[in-house]
């Protein structure tokens, strides 16, 4: 039975585009080798999901069919 990651890093994304790739490459610059990533987008309109699914297949991603704000966000995550 695989072990559960150490860590899980959740971001709660909206309109990010433009930040998303050097947010999850901090995350991936950490010395802890056992880290989860955890993206929930928050229904942007700007093609961040579909830039996180192609360019970070690795990400979990969490896709909202409506915007429902940071604490919603991060309750599902």
């Amino acid at each position: 039975m695989p072990r559960p990651p150490l860590v899980s890093v959740c971001i709660a994304h909206y309109h990010g585009i433009d930040l998303i790739d050097a947010c999850i490459a901090s995350v991936r610059a950490q010395t802890l080798a056992d880290v989860e990533i955890i993206v929930h987008d928050d229904a942007s309109t700007d093609a961040s999901a579909a830039h996180i699914r192609t360019h970070h297949p690795d990400v979990r991603l969490i896709e909202s069919a409506e915007n429902v704000g940071f604490c919603i966000a991060n309750n599902r995550m």
